[in-house]
């Protein structure tokens, strides 16, 4: 679920359907969830918050994947989908 929906703020439809098309796609490409929930509380999730996405792709062993793939992912799965 998108954070926007988890934290009951107004949403675009679009923009949380993109997130949770990147959710589908990193699990379809790793096999794996991306992260438990969007929340930054929530380790995995709060490493993209933080940019850190170096230390996230190292973490959910996604260094192999090109740097479109990670970078395409990583813009789906922003914290403000503007």
């Amino acid at each position: 679920m998108a954070p926007e929906i988890k934290e009951s703020k107004p949403y675009s439809g679009l923009k949380v359907d993109l997130f949770s098309a990147g959710v589908i796609l990193f699990i379809l490409i790793r096999g794996i969830f991306p992260f438990k929930e969007a929340r930054k509380e929530e380790f995995f999730f709060n490493l993209l918050c933080q940019g850190k996405y170096a230390e996230y792709w190292d973490k959910v062993q996604g260094t192999g994947l090109s740097e479109e793939c990670r970078d395409l992912l990583q813009r789906l799965f922003s914290y403000d989908p503007d």
